[in-house]
């Protein structure tokens, strides 16, 4: 179980799951803060189709990896600054958030919704991706100026050993059973709720 105060974070798989934007409705439904919609390989028009098939209340609690460009037509949270879209569009003026992957990264970084850093435990979806902070890295992240969500590798089990260090959040993927049945998926985010 998380604390109250904690972020509550899913990120989508690579790959879009089915009935992908049902599944995220659900999880905004039970309480999750942000759902980053992160399919580095999916064309502009079925990014948009997903959006769309998102109730309009809802769009506001996505955070966009790409097509940027959409932040146009729907309303969203943020855009997340990465190695595929390391800016925004000049015309944006909305928040943003950026994923960084050394504590120097993250002490760097100004005015942000947030900053996720990863991997802080070994990744469930990347095999062979390995945590990369020790304890005493972690606990640098007090000087950030910026909120920090922990990500990577991050489940049920280990998820009260984030209380330790000074994140604002946390941000799951390979935990989410996003391309299992429909039961399956609500079993997993469930675990993650009050």
């Amino acid at each position: 179980m998380r604390s109250t105060s904690m972020l509550r974070i899913a990120y989508t798989m690579p790959a879009p799951a089915p009935d992908e934007a049902r599944r995220i409705a659900m999880l905004i439904d039970d309480g999750w803060d942000y759902v980053h919609l992160r399919h580095p390989g999916l064309s502009l028009a079925d990014t948009a189709s997903i959006l769309s098939d998102i109730p309009a209340w809802m769009t506001g609690r996505i955070v966009m990896h790409d097509h940027f460009d959409l932040a146009r037509d729907f309303n969203i949270a943020a855009l997340q600054l990465n190695s595929r879209n390391s800016s925004a569009p000049e015309w944006y003026t909305g928040a943003v958030t950026a994923s960084c992957h050394s504590i120097e990264e993250v002490i760097r970084c100004g005015a942000m919704k947030y900053v996720t850093l990863s991997p802080v435990f070994d990744s469930i979806s990347k095999p062979g991706y390995m945590h990369a902070f020790t304890s005493g890295q972690l606990d640098r992240l007090s000087e950030s100026k910026v909120d920090v969500i922990a990500l990577g590798g991050i489940n049920n089990d280990n998820i009260n050993e984030l209380s330790r260090y000074p994140f604002a959040g946390f941000a799951v993927m390979g935990a989410l059973a996003w391309h299992d049945d429909i039961n399956q998926f609500k079993k997993s985010y469930r675990c993650f709720s009050l």
